[in-house]
């Protein structure tokens, strides 16, 4: 995958958090969904580079 996939992604992963704040969820929770949702936007594509 390249950069911009990793730009594909990680722009798609701000739409699951629009539906974070709006969970019964605490707020550690939420802020934990917060950081990890584009977080794996990121790494899930350097992972993928690293193995080919």
């Amino acid at each position: 995958m390249s950069h911009t996939h990793a730009g594909v992604l990680l722009i798609l992963s701000l739409n699951p958090l629009r539906y974070v704040d709006e969970t019964s969820l605490s707020e550690t929770l939420k802020h934990v969904m917060r950081t990890t949702i584009p977080s794996s936007a990121i790494l899930v594509p350097i992972a993928l580079s690293y193995r080919s």
